[in-house]
């Protein structure tokens, strides 16, 4: 089991110190890094989006009790992070959304659905799915439309701001890709050769992120990075699977082994497209990497321990 976690994890380290390694020798600048994190935002997330949603029937993954249990966990998880910002941390509503982002959104389908697989079969691939659907169509999105609030907060009253959020993410490609994925999915298949170019693209999305994370990190004081985001990776750790544990064990009836799931994806590091989105946005990227990085190195004891507590090892 420990060999098994370790084959899902090193490849996250890995990409992460290539990333690290090849800023330090200078190989690529910070430039470098702007130009890679573009082509993730604009092209290889996008495709990967599109491709992930366009596959996904929906029939086959639904479980409602799961899908309950996942948007309360996440909600609660994202309005408490939302406050710690307010009231905390003092933030605007764009760094509010981009921490509770970072706080909630888990790896789960990298890491998430390989580690399910491993520790409770093959059908367990279906919450991670499912998981993953969820903070892609909901959270994600909802992060980018309260970062366009808080760009747009101060403008010409309340009518310019819901059409300038809504036009801001009518344009937005991982909205697209989402959308447009979703129309496939119910209406109209793709042609093979586009469903093969946008795998071709999005099979790029992860290592280059990761890759992206690490550069970024090298340009920084390591110690600086991991002081800002010791809070959202206690929150993305230990809180936001607490919660989880709650809801699946308190509130929500479901088969155990969708209420495992539930937890484990809970207890997973923050995902790496949340560095892509604060990146481009400019929005709390230094503890956005942070957090990634922390919660990266921490979060094989933290899954160890979910796995502990629940007997599954």
């Amino acid at each position: 089991m420990i060999s098994g976690l370790l084959t899902v994890l090193l490849p996250v380290f890995g990409c992460i110190i290539a990333g690290y390694l090849l800023a330090r020798r200078k190989i690529i600048d910070v430039g470098g890094t702007d130009a890679l994190n573009r082509f993730v935002y604009f092209a290889a997330f996008p495709a990967l989006l599109f491709n992930f949603v366009a596959r996904t029937p929906l029939e086959k993954i639904w479980n409602q009790a799961f899908l309950y249990a996942w948007l309360l966990s996440l909600g609660i998880t994202y309005l408490a992070t939302l406050a710690i910002g307010r009231f905390i941390y003092s933030d605007g509503t764009a760094g509010m959304a981009v921490r509770a982002m970072n706080c909630t959104c888990a790896n789960t389908a990298f890491m998430g659905i390989p580690l399910l697989i491993l520790v409770l079969g093959k059908e367990a691939a279906l919450p991670g799915i499912l998981a993953t659907m969820v903070i892609v169509t909901v959270f994600f999105n909802l992060t980018l439309a309260l970062i366009e609030v808080g760009r747009h907060g101060d403008t010409r009253g309340k009518g310019y701001l819901i059409f300038a959020v809504v036009a801001s993410l009518a344009k937005n490609p991982l909205m697209i890709a989402v959308f447009a994925g979703a129309l496939s999915s119910a209406l109209l298949p793709m042609p093979k050769a586009i469903t093969i170019l946008c795998e071709l693209l999005g099979n790029a999305a992860v290592p280059c992120s990761l890759i992206a994370v690490g550069a970024f990190i090298a340009a920084h004081k390591v110690t600086e990075m991991a002081k800002g985001s010791i809070l959202p990776t206690a929150i993305k750790l230990l809180l936001h699977p607490l919660i989880t544990w709650v809801i699946v064990t308190k509130v929500v009836v479901m088969d155990s082994m969708w209420s495992a799931a539930a937890v484990l994806l809970a207890a997973l590091t923050s995902a790496v497209s949340c560095f892509v989105i604060a990146k481009q946005h400019g929005v709390l990227v230094m503890e956005t990497s942070g957090t990634i990085w922390l919660s990266t190195v921490l979060s094989s004891g933290t899954v160890l321990a979910v796995l502990v507590f629940m007997r599954l090892v």
